[in-house]
């Protein structure tokens, strides 16, 4: 409304405006913001689940390397109530801080690169493969226990150690060939039959040295 004043009076002008077609806008963008939310909170629920049934521990934090969210046995690992730690740092101790992870967890970070670290810890006689992504808003982190494989492959190791160590020391010589024909173990005693050294030797065929 618009009041003017004149010698007959005071005269108002008025202009009307048709705004049916935008209160119908409005309520169309209030009714797709209600389904996008309720779309959101059903995915969010759909992925909390999964997390929860996946046999690996996780956990999502924020650039600051605080909690968003850990599965259950995310919380088992920390040993703590898994709703008191969303927020809290992930590193909030001197040891945590100063760990392998942590220093791997800020490369990640800093680089925008994913890592897979295996970490080793001594006082729980365990070890854990942790693949980690990152993010610019943060950072997911998996932590799967390979304790059982892990001690399968040092038994392995140690075997293969003793088993070559035998093969060292025998008195006579010992040589052992691919399918190619490549040496791929000689001991000392059949080198020095053959007037050579293992180092030369390993990795060459029979044809190459003789």
């Amino acid at each position: 409304l618009s009041p003017l004043e004149t010698e007959d009076g005071i005269l108002v002008s008025a202009a009307i405006r048709d705004i049916t077609e935008r209160k119908k806008l409005e309520e169309k963008l209030k009714q797709f913001n209600r389904e996008l939310e309720k779309q959101v909170t059903v995915k969010t629920v759909e992925l909390t689940d999964m997390m929860e049934r996946i046999n690996d521990a996780f956990m999502a934090l924020d650039s600051s390397f605080h909690y968003i969210y850990l599965n259950k046995k995310m919380a088992e690992i920390v040993g703590a109530p898994q709703a008191g730690l969303i927020g809290q740092p992930a590193f909030g101790t001197a040891s945590a801080a100063g760990s392998q992870l942590y220093e791997a967890v800020q490369t990640s970070m800093e680089q925008q690169q994913y890592m897979t670290f295996i970490e080793h810890q001594e006082q729980h006689g365990r070890w854990y493969e942790n693949p980690l992504y990152p993010s610019p808003e943060g950072l997911s982190v998996f932590v799967r226990d390979i304790t059982v494989s892990r001690k399968a492959e040092i038994k392995a190791q140690e075997a293969e150690k003793r088993y070559q160590t035998t093969l060292d020391g025998m008195m006579e010589g010992c040589q052992i060939i691919d399918f190619n024909w490549r040496y791929i173990y000689i001991n000392p005693v059949a080198a020095k039959q053959g007037r050579g050294e293992p180092a030369k030797l390993l990795g060459r065929t029979m044809m190459e040295v003789y």
